[in-house]
């Protein structure tokens, strides 16, 4: 019991409980990963970000809003592994009681990936890391586009765009691609950072097949050096990337 400056009870101590909902929310701070691979679709000047689930803490750390708070970078520095790859990375502290089932998405510019496909989501696992130096990486992911007119039927689709062969490749490939519907268009190059490296073909593109061949040669004359293209087909407004290896 607890007794006034006089001497009078004042009755039992009662402490505040803190309860802790183990079953969906965390019990002690995480620090999470999230990792991006363009894939193509991000150019110099982007912005690229992630969003989801409200976190416990104030101000808050991870949520749905735009802008987003979480502006990812491909600068090579923590968590970033390598500058220039096309893979974007953020860190995120989620505070102790956020929600363990986090719902999440990658956004360009401040748009959503495809709205065609739901949220993507990872469990937080507060068991097995921490926010002080352990943290959960949930691996690097492809960003979602659904209106790549690449997998497009061929009936709907303006173009239907083709792996490159051989890739990786050393010194030339052939990129193929097929146009269904005629109109003005370019096949050009890119390297990660969104630079034009060569311009292959501009202007009229007919219907039927083409067949392309890229000699790993920039438009200044220079050889490309060894790392990750992108060919880029566009049409009449539509566009289609694919990914590519320069070795040497």
């Amino acid at each position: 019991e607890l007794f006034d400056t006089v001497g009078g009870a004042l009755g039992p101590l009662t402490l505040p409980v803190v309860h802790y909902d183990r079953c969906n929310s965390s019990w002690r701070g995480v620090e999470v990963i999230f990792r991006v691979d363009g894939d193509g679709h991000v150019f110099a000047g982007d912005v690229v970000s992630v969003n989801g689930t409200l976190s416990n803490n104030a101000p808050h750390s991870f949520s749905w809003d735009i802008p987003s708070l979480n502006v990812m970078a491909d600068d090579g520095l923590y968590p970033d592994d390598t500058a220039g790859d096309g893979v974007y990375a953020v860190s995120v502290v989620f505070a102790d009681s956020s929600l363990i089932n986090t719902e999440y998405k990658y956004l360009v510019n401040d748009a959503y990936e495809c709205s065609d496909l739901g949220n993507r989501t990872f469990s937080l696992d507060a068991d097995n890391y921490d926010d002080a130096g352990n943290a959960q990486d949930l691996g690097v992911q492809d960003l979602h586009h659904c209106h790549d007119t690449a997998v497009d039927t061929p009936s709907n689709a303006r173009f239907a765009l083709e792996g490159n062969q051989p890739n990786p490749f050393n010194p030339l490939t052939e990129i193929r691609f097929t146009v269904n519907r005629a109109g003005r268009g370019s096949l050009r190059v890119f390297n990660v950072r969104g630079e034009q490296v060569r311009s292959l073909r501009e202007g009229q593109f007919e219907t039927g097949p083409y067949s392309v061949q890229w000699d790993g040669v920039a438009d200044d004359g220079s050889r490309a050096s060894t790392g990750v293209y992108f060919y880029r087909l566009e049409l009449n407004g539509e566009s289609s990337t694919r990914k590519m290896m320069l070795l040497k």
